[in-house]
């Protein structure tokens, strides 16, 4: 699903419109719509999108569907080989 999209959904469950998005971010909707259709968003109003909607910042890109439990989380692997290891 497109980032958009997610955005608009999650913004309809918390009673919030696209149009007061946009002016949190104190962009136009315009804006900050061609920012999400060409990946173009800092980073930080990425981070204020995701502190206002208490949202982790890697829901923006993760798949819904992506909960596989029987993955180890990505903290725990093993990095190096051998007798390094981070």
């Amino acid at each position: 699903m497109h980032i958009k999209a997610r955005l608009i959904e999650i913004l309809k469950k918390e009673n919030y419109t696209f149009t007061q998005l946009a002016e949190y971010l104190q962009m136009s909707e315009e804006d900050l719509t061609n920012a999400l259709d060409q990946n173009s968003l800092e980073l930080r109003s990425l981070e204020l999108i995701s502190k206002a909607l208490k949202i982790p910042l890697y829901s923006f890109y993760r798949k819904q569907d992506d909960t596989n439990k029987n993955n180890k989380p990505y903290y725990i692997n093993k990095l190096w080989k051998g007798n390094y290891e981070i």
